[in-house]
Parts: structure tokens; C-alpha cells; sequence
């Protein structure tokens, strides 16, 4: 997912990546709390940043029987569910 045409995020592996190059390479962003989520809710349904920062995830279980809405303001490190 996009935000510009250099700049966007992906998820592999359980982590969240990011990349500013238009996808040549990919860093991971370290985030304790979206790992976490990802562990109980590993299928990313639908990912979307309003800016460089602020952004939302769709998670769905395994069996993609539940899911949970997560966003992030500010700090890409530290993911709540929507209220």
C-alpha cells in the first residue's frame, strides 16, 4: 500500500515493513503491539495510510471468522483498535 509513489508499507511475516524507495528495498518497523495482533489476526484484509503516519489495518483470525479494525496516529509503533 502506496501513500506516494515512493513511499509505502506492507505486511510480511508478522511485521509491518516500509519502504521510501518505491519498493527497491523494505525496512522493518519495529511494533510490539501490531506484532501482537498479527499473532491472533495474521490475515491482512485491507490496509490503508491517510499520511506518512496515520493509518489503518483490517485483521481477520485464520479461519477469518473475526476480525478487529486497528489504526495508528503519530506513531506507526503503537497499534489500538477502532473504538
Amino acid at each position: 500500500m502506496f501513500t506516494t509513489p515512493d513511499y509505502g508499507y506492507a505486511v510480511h511475516g508478522g511485521r509491518l515493513l516500509r519502504t521510501t524507495d518505491s519498493g527497491d528495498s523494505w525496512l522493518a518497523v519495529h511494533s510490539p503491539s501490531l506484532e501482537l495482533w498479527l499473532q491472533r489476526y495474521p490475515c491482512v484484509l485491507a490496509m490503508d495510510f491517510v499520511s506518512y503516519t496515520q493509518g489503518y489495518m483490517l485483521l481477520a483470525d485464520r479461519a477469518q471468522k473475526h476480525t478487529v479494525l486497528l489504526q495508528t496516529a503519530g506513531l506507526r509503533d503503537r497499534w489500538q483498535p477502532v473504538p
